[in-house]
């Protein structure tokens, strides 16, 4: 738990000061342990130390991790790519905040879902903003304007924002 424990703190640490050169307060940041590849001891550690929201990539990873974890104030964030067929999977997680909804045929599907279960989720819309080659499961379709409207007007999807990809450094 010490390593945990003092990464955890450092990097606590390095965002308060960050936070700060911009004249931001720490309670501007949701941090989100991403927790993929980690057991799930090793996530109830990060808990104990204070980390509230935790994400997964894969909904077929979250679904063996979240019913072993504490129940409490933990949020659940999925981060990954969602393949439409996995929507009803992770519905039963009862995610926080979807971050990938790259598309409107997604929306779409994961809109009606939501609907047959009377449901609302709040959602972020993935946009790449890459200007080079689209990186790999990104969606073109997704660009600022209309598109973002159409899923805005979805009734039961809540948009809290976009996540953005953008272009990454060239590997050494």
């Amino acid at each position: 738990m010490q390593s945990i424990k003092r990464s955890i703190g450092k990097l606590e640490t390095e965002l308060e000061a960050l936070l700060q050169s911009l004249g931001r307060h720490r309670s501007d940041v949701t941090l989100v342990a991403v927790t993929k590849t980690h057991d799930v001891d090793a996530i109830e550690e990060a808990f104990q130390c204070g980390i509230k929201h935790f994400g997964e990539n894969k909904v077929q990873e979250a679904m063996r991790k979240v019913p072993m974890l504490s129940q409490g104030e933990h949020r659940f964030h999925f981060i990954g790519h969602l393949q439409s067929n996995k929507i009803n999977q992770l519905l039963t997680l009862n995610p926080y905040l979807i971050h990938s909804i790259d598309s409107v045929h997604l929306a779409e599907k994961l809109n009606r879902a939501l609907g047959n279960k009377n449901l609302r989720q709040d959602i972020l819309i993935q946009v790449n903003v890459e200007r080079g080659r689209a990186k790999k499961r990104s969606s073109p379709s997704i660009t600022p304007g209309s598109t973002i409207w159409k899923i805005a007007a979805m009734s039961n999807l809540n948009v809290k924002g976009l996540m953005t990809i953008g272009e990454t450094a060239p590997e050494s």
